[in-house]
């Protein structure tokens, strides 16, 4: 890896009862009793959008207090047994040139890693039958890491896209090669997240502690994603993703362990028997195809007798290279959570919540604080108080989790760059947080008017941009043609 990690920290919920303290304070010490039918107006206005999202940071509260428990249990747990068990990484690449540089350090990663800990294990990468750089993805095979190819002219029932038509394709071959079976394991993975000496036994736990058979064994798992300062190529990009972390210690968490995904999950780091994702398969259609790891989730969360679990242990993957990347990213995402959560063959429960998610997301440029304070003076009321006195404790507490979100995540992202300690530097960049919310509500917004167009049928394009992947983690970047 080049570097050394810091032991994952439990996420720290006091930080976030001091952040509510002190919010709190100030934001009573501001509150001024709003006047007259603009007043009103304005009052209303803001206890709406500010208000809106208590639902969402309520769970995430929740998530991080279970999370901070559950690590703090498991932090002088022995080591592992190795694994006799099967365990199959897939990582579906589209295997530019653009991503074989992190694409090489993942593949390094997993062959350093994973001996020490599994007595059979194999590394499947899968790219297009068409892809440009297949010299360079040949050279990445050994003993363990077989090179495959998508047909050009493989197509599923349902028009799956991308990612999730190469991940139907491997399961149908794993099926055909007598490998979906409950004892083999398979470990989803992106072309740009690795693994470091902490991901191997903690997966190793997982397994050992759900033999298959047994009533209340687990048959899918998911880990934090973090992200090392070593494979971002700008600072403030790497900031921003700050949250993702924070997200994965908090709702991730509450939604994984509970036993039945509600929120979706990630497709990095996502342990599933093998058994159960044939049962499942990933052949939802073009639109689902954008987040099928979410619509594959909140599948799993429907079936009867299937759990899920969470474990303390982290992937290390790379943040966007650039504004233009950070947005497209996060449209894509908004986009294709919107498809899931239109999905009827998904539980309604989750549904619910997933829409619920998305509208708090929506909302961001709405209840932006420049947005709220422009509108204010707009219509000549600049008292931004909410209506009554008592909703200055919810807006303080949703602002308090985001922030606490964002420090957390960066504690989070620290410690995966091998650095001790978060600097001055880092955190005079969460200064930036206004600004990275206000990205993350714009990408949401332009998500939704994709979304607008896909049941308009006004678009069949691409997909989504694939982002570019040119960090390796030894300081710079590895040439890309």
């Amino acid at each position: 890896m080049g570097f050394y990690p810091q032991p994952l920290a439990a996420p720290r919920p006091m930080v976030l009862a001091l952040l509510l303290v002190v919010v709190l304070a100030v934001e009573l010490a501001l509150y001024f009793p709003q006047r007259g039918e603009l007043g009103v107006l304005v009052g209303l206005y803001a206890s709406v959008v500010w208000s809106l999202p208590i639902g969402i940071t309520a769970l995430i509260a929740w998530g991080a207090h279970l999370a901070a428990r559950r690590m703090r249990a498991s932090r002088d747990r022995a080591e592992p047994p190795p694994v006799d068990e099967l365990v199959i990484v897939q990582l579906p690449t589209i295997g530019r040139y653009d991503v074989i540089p992190a694409l090489t350090r993942v593949v390094e990663s997993f062959e350093r890693e994973m001996p020490d800990w599994y007595r059979e294990w194999r590394l499947d990468v899968v790219a297009e039958e068409s892809s440009p750089a297949k010299a360079e993805l040949e050279a990445l095979a050994s003993e363990n890491v077989r090179i495959l190819y998508v047909p050009t002219a493989y197509r599923t029932a349902n028009g799956t896209e991308r990612k999730a038509r190469a991940n139907q394709w491997m399961n149908e071959l794993r099926i055909a090669e007598a490998e979906a079976r409950p004892d083999v394991w398979v470990l989803h993975m992106d072309d740009d997240t690795g693994i470091g000496p902490d991901t191997p036994p903690a997966i190793a736990w997982v397994i050992h502690g759900n033999p298959w058979g047994l009533r209340h064994s687990a048959d899918l798992a998911q880990g934090v994603l973090t992200y090392p300062r070593q494979y971002a190529s700008r600072f403030w990009p790497w900031l921003a993703d700050s949250i993702r972390p924070g997200s994965d210690l908090s709702l991730f968490h509450l939604s994984t362990d509970s036993g039945s995904p509600f929120i979706g999950a990630h497709g990095e780091l996502l342990l599933v028997r093998a058994s159960t994702e044939a049962e499942i398969g990933w052949d939802y259609g073009r639109n689902l195809s954008i987040t099928e790891d979410a619509n594959f989730a909140l599948t799993f969360g429907g079936m009867p007798c299937k759990r899920s679990t969470w474990f303390p242990a982290r992937c290390y993957g790379s943040s966007p290279e650039s504004l233009r990347d950070l947005v497209a990213q996060r449209q894509r995402w908004a986009r294709g959570l919107l498809h899931v959560a239109c999905n009827r063959a998904l539980p309604r429960r989750a549904r619910l919540m997933l829409a619920y998610a998305m509208l708090a997301w929506f909302m961001g440029p709405f209840q932006h604080v420049v947005t709220v304070v422009a509108t204010a003076y707009l219509v000549g009321n600049p008292n931004t108080s909410p209506l009554t006195r008592e909703l200055v404790l919810l807006w303080a507490f949703n602002m308090s989790v985001v922030v606490w979100m964002y420090i957390e995540g960066l504690r989070a992202n620290v410690h995966a760059s091998g650095l001790p300690r978060v600097t001055c530097r880092h955190w005079i960049g969460l200064v930036l947080i206004p600004w990275f919310t206000l990205i993350e509500g714009w990408a949401a917004l332009l998500g939704l008017a994709d979304f607008v167009k896909d049941r308009l049928g006004l678009q069949s394009g691409e997909l989504f941009h694939v982002i570019a992947k040119t960090h390796d983690g030894s300081g710079g970047r590895r040439a890309a043609r």
